[in-house]
């Protein structure tokens, strides 16, 4: 083969810009996106696709599905104990109030005299909150805080069970008797009183008048009640429990099923309290 058949041959399997500038020039301008209908190489895809981006959203969504409630238990776990705390501190300050009164406890009763064990006098309040230096937050379980209410004349509400100074032995019951129903009890009225009787309670309450409901600070994670106007048992709510505070100064958590349903005021009526 001579040169120039050699020259021609190369010439033909090289693809030609009769534009000029050669193989070097066609190849840049074939790597350029196509313009006005021009053939020329797609450029790279940038970012994500639908599809992508829908996988990454559905991820998210099954992880946050799968947090979500483990964080809410934690912070329902961090409530119980603030709430153990703030009785422990109401029980030690009743302590320290019969200390001073010649061992016996305030007594009981509202303002009115009536005995609601969710309000307590004025007088008891004001020793909390000057004597104790506890604040209205302290006063009360973190999932009750919507419990506080001031009546004139009658006392304050908050979002306990204040067990202490009460008439129970107006109710002559057996305390060892086996009950369908609100079981009898005794309130501690003196600090030789047995150590095991309650002082404070959480408020799990049915029949509550404003609203009519059954409600409870403590459910799986946090305050459950029922729809109103339906007054069902607190387990069916999904009550867990609650804390009970007792003379000796513990504090101890009693599971829901264990609690025993009493008389919410004296004289009886309708609403119940349990622990």
């Amino acid at each position: 083969m001579n040169a120039v058949e050699s020259r021609g041959r190369t010439q033909a399997s090289e693809p030609m810009n009769w534009r000029g500038g050669g193989w070097g020039a066609w190849r840049a301008r074939r790597a350029q996106p196509s313009v006005g209908g021009m053939p020329g190489r797609p450029p790279a895809a940038a970012g994500f696709t639908l599809i992508e981006l829908l996988v990454v959203i559905s991820i998210i969504a099954i992880l946050a599905a799968l947090l979500l409630p483990a964080l809410s238990k934690s912070k329902e776990s961090g409530r119980r104990s603030v709430c153990k705390n703030n009785q422990r501190q109401i029980v030690l300050t009743m302590l320290m109030y019969s200390g001073e009164n010649r061992g016996q406890f305030p007594d009981g009763q509202r303002d009115n005299a009536f005995e609601h064990f969710s309000f307590i006098h004025s007088d008891v309040y004001t020793y909390l909150q000057k004597v104790g230096s506890m604040s209205t937050n302290a006063i009360q379980c973190p999932n009750k805080k919507d419990w506080y209410r001031y009546e004139p004349s009658v006392g304050y509400r908050l979002g306990f069970y204040f067990l202490w100074g009460h008439h129970t032995d107006l109710d002559t019951r057996d305390r060892e008797g086996a009950y369908r129903g609100p079981a009898p009890w005794d309130s501690p009225r003196r600090d030789i009183d047995s150590p095991q009787w309650p002082m404070i309670a959480d408020v799990i309450e049915k029949g509550t008048v404003t609203p009519n409901v059954t409600s409870a600070p403590h459910g799986p994670t946090g305050p459950v009640r029922s729809q109103l106007g339906q007054l069902p048992e607190p387990e069916a709510i999904r009550s867990q429990g609650g804390n009970i505070g007792r003379l000796d100064g513990s504090v101890t958590w009693q599971h829901q099923r264990l609690m025993k349903e009493h008389y919410a005021t004296i004289p009886h009526g309708a609403i119940r309290g349990y622990w």
